[in-house]
């Protein structure tokens, strides 16, 4: 398979910090690859009150998106080996549709 144009792994999900050094955690995450920053999610700011939990773990899932790639990536590959003589037909054409899609949406080769 090609080589992956997204910025090589790993990377890491961390609450971001104002310029004052104060952390951000319930509003603001920051996804970096070393000194790189990948992605910034940002909650709702116009509320004193307003928690995200969903930007944390929405963080998270963007940081482990390369490792999850490359497992999809070995997963189609393994199955190509191993189906004929190990899993049944229709299970093997099935998970085989889902992975090259999986994997074509990350890649940005939709249809």
């Amino acid at each position: 398979m090609p080589e992956s144009k997204h910025t090589p792994a790993p990377w890491c999900a961390a609450p971001a910090k104002s310029l004052t050094g104060r952390v951000l955690r319930d509003y603001y995450w920051t996804v970096k690859a070393g000194d790189t920053t990948v992605a910034d999610l940002f909650g709702e700011i116009n509320k004193r009150s307003a928690k995200h939990p969903e930007l944390e773990a929405n963080a998270r899932l963007i940081a482990a998106a390369p490792e999850l790639l490359e497992a999809c990536k070995w997963l189609l590959k393994d199955l190509s080996y191993k189906a004929p003589e190990q899993i049944a037909p229709e299970v093997a054409a099935h998970y085989t549709s889902r992975l090259t899609a999986i994997i074509a949406k990350a890649e940005g080769n939709q249809s």
